[in-house]
């Protein structure tokens, strides 16, 4: 399923991807599509494994919201990576959850005071919707 450079297309600048989610059959299922799609990606089972890795080069950010058994954490750490970074409005942050966005506006509209992009994916999602969210997703 490699939708990207076809022949006449010029070829994108790579994205580097962050995966962080903690059910071992979700990120394996990211995990092959983004290896079969020719990403550059590193994935975290757990908030403190994506602190320990120290990077700051993710262009997407790929998170559960619900991490460790807590409802927010996903966007709690997502934030807080945001607000350490030199140009946050080049992220994209792209969530899938299960539980609707409501009750984490709070978090949301601190992504927003930083211009950072996100989107939200509802579990289950197809792949193909991944894929368009990782190349062209918009905030919404």
């Amino acid at each position: 399923m490699n939708h990207k450079n076809q022949e006449n297309q010029t070829p994108e600048p790579s994205k580097r991807i962050a995966v962080i989610e903690d059910d071992s059959t979700i990120k394996d299922l990211v995990e092959d599509f983004l290896q079969d799609e020719g990403y550059d990606y590193e994935s975290f089972a757990s908030p403190e494994e994506f602190h320990k890795s120290n990077t700051k080069s993710f262009n997407v950010i790929i998170s559960d919201i619900l991490l460790q058994d807590r409802r927010t954490a996903g966007v709690d750490l997502v934030v807080k990576y945001i607000e350490e970074c030199s140009a946050p409005e080049d992220k994209k942050v792209i969530f899938i959850s299960n539980f609707g966005r409501d009750s984490l506006q709070p978090q949301l509209d601190e992504l927003e005071k930083y211009g950072c992009q996100y989107t939200w994916l509802s579990k289950p999602f197809s792949m193909l919707d991944l894929f368009e969210e990782i190349e062209t997703g918009e905030k919404r």
